[in-house]
């Protein structure tokens, strides 16, 4: 886990202390090792914050330079498969990080590479030769990759905020009103005028000039569903996502996802967050002291919530999401010094219609505006029309669907990746990297477009993902409710009236 910042500045005016100290910004991201580049006579910037997970040597500091000189490489992320695909591809070579592969693999494969990485990745490859650059974004859009075009240069950043920086872009205000409704900007924006995100499964390449679809999710043509191949898929991905040379610990809360993850990965320590008055301990230590895993709960004042959402926020110069983000952050602030690599359940709820009342309400009715909105939103219904970017996204997205397709679609491309973009924040905020091993191109392609009953049945959502809960015997989580991570302080209020404290505490910040 990583940040980069690349800068091609046309007019050749951007001094590099002025670069570097812009990078610096985003050191957070990368404690262990500062890199700078630079080619074209000072035209081309590259800089690269390490966080040291593989290869804890210098071999791996980035940006990395390929043997022939050509390309140089920033990347940020863990591509899982690296070492079978050394054999698979015949690269007669034996990487001591999976950052050195991708430069190698690249080098003989191009862009061609993409086909075959499994993992969570963003990066950006510089060919010295054509002066060209090619950027490109995992397929889930576990990490995250925004960029600039303009008539000043082409800056790519691992932080919108860094490459508004560069470009002196502002704050986009039909951004902020998305935000105030349905908690991020339209995908392929950010919160900025004129920086864009590289959407999921899409790459950059400057010789083109425009973004470029690599991958889609479409439907497996693989037969009846198998819930032992499903257990299978899962409990391989979680041991992929254990792949690493520091310690690996999970997030366990009282619910079933973070309980399997814990489980399957067979981690020794898992921690868990809340507020005095809010929390899962209770459920948490029931559910570890069955893995016989153990627990560090990490109990958080309400002032001390209050206070990370200004510090988050000036850090990352733009809203955040939502209030349990200082609750992530406050936990991994507590892991220790060499506890890089944290486990967490996102993307269980999109992979298997966790959230039972939309999924229901798409189960039992056509498509309504008005519905839906009330159903998604934090805000009210008439701020509805203030979002005309978020009804063409929804719109195009709805095209030739039945409800539930469309709401599935949905959560896979809007929700998701915002939900995404929050874990990797807060967590690399307190420079800890969070894995998610629900967020599996297998597992989503496997269970993408099956019959809604194989998901959710008599009211019971996530079906499948429950009976491998209860094939691994956790009684604990399988005997609670369903309780969302929650970041309440205020009981008594609705919550519309959280989030709109909450925004009215980041607004004040930015």
């Amino acid at each position: 886990m990583c940040g980069f910042l690349v800068s091609c500045n046309y007019r050749n005016n951007l001094k590099k202390s002025d670069f570097i100290q812009i990078s610096n910004k985003g050191g957070w991201r990368g404690p262990d090792f500062f890199g700078y580049y630079e080619a074209q006579d000072g035209a081309v910037k590259i800089s690269h914050h390490r966080l040291s997970i593989l290869d804890l040597t210098g071999e791996s500091n980035q940006p990395l330079l390929s043997d022939c000189g050509r390309y140089v490489l920033v990347y940020n992320g863990e591509i899982y498969n690296y070492r079978q695909l050394e054999v698979d591809l015949n690269l007669n070579v034996k990487s001591a990080s999976d950052s050195l592969f991708l430069l190698h693999a690249y080098q003989i494969y191009g862009p061609k590479i993409l086909e075959f990485l499994d993992g969570m990745f963003a990066f950006v490859v510089y060919d010295t030769v054509e002066n060209s650059f090619f950027a490109a974004r995992d397929h889930l859009g576990i990490k995250p990759l925004f960029y600039n075009v303009s008539a000043k240069g082409l800056y790519f950043g691992s932080e919108a905020r860094l490459v508004a920086d560069l470009c002196g872009a502002a704050l986009d205000p039909e951004s902020l009103l998305e935000w105030e409704s349905v908690r991020r900007p339209s995908p392929g924006y950010s919160y900025f005028s004129g920086v864009n995100e590289v959407l999921p499964g899409h790459y950059f390449d400057s010789k083109h000039g425009t973004l470029r679809q690599y991958w889609r999710l479409e439907p497996e043509a693989c037969g009846a569903f198998d819930q032992d191949y499903f257990q299978t898929l899962l409990a391989d991905s979680v041991r992929r996502h254990c792949m690493a040379d520091v310690p690996v610990v999970s997030m366990l809360s009282g619910g079933i996802d973070s309980a399997i993850i814990t489980k399957l990965s067979g981690v020794s320590e898992a921690y868990t967050v809340g507020l005095k008055d809010n929390n899962e301990f209770c459920s948490a230590h029931a559910t570890a002291n069955e893995i016989s895993c153990e627990l560090t709960a990490v109990e958080v004042k309400d002032d001390d919530l209050i206070d990370s959402w200004r510090v988050l926020t000036r850090l990352r110069g733009e809203p955040l999401s939502v209030p349990n983000e200082g609750l992530i952050y406050h936990l991994c602030k507590n892991l220790s010094l060499n506890e890089k690599v944290i486990l967490t359940g996102e993307g269980a709820d999109e992979l298997g219609f966790g959230y039972d009342r939309i999924f229901t309400w798409a189960l039992e009715n056509a498509f309504n505006p008005d519905q839906f909105f009330h159903r998604y939103s934090y805000g009210p219904l008439n701020k509805s029309s203030r979002l005309p970017r978020f009804w063409s996204f929804v719109d195009n997205l709805r095209m030739g669907k039945t409800n539930i397709e469309f709401l599935e679609d949905f959560f896979i491309q809007f929700h998701l990746p915002g939900l995404l973009r929050r874990m990797d924040f807060a967590s690399m905020a307190a420079s800890k990297e969070a894995r998610v091993p629900f967020v599996s191109v297998k597992l989503f392609k496997y269970l993408y477009r099956r019959a809604s009953e194989i998901k959710i049945l008599n009211s019971q959502s996530k079906v499948p993902i429950r009976k491998v809960a209860s094939a691994l015997e956790l009684n604990e989580c399988l005997s609670r409710p369903k309780i969302g991570f929650s970041a309440s302080i205020f009981n008594h209020r609705s919550r519309a009236e959280e989030y709109a404290f909450f925004q009215s505490v980041v607004r004040k910040e930015l």
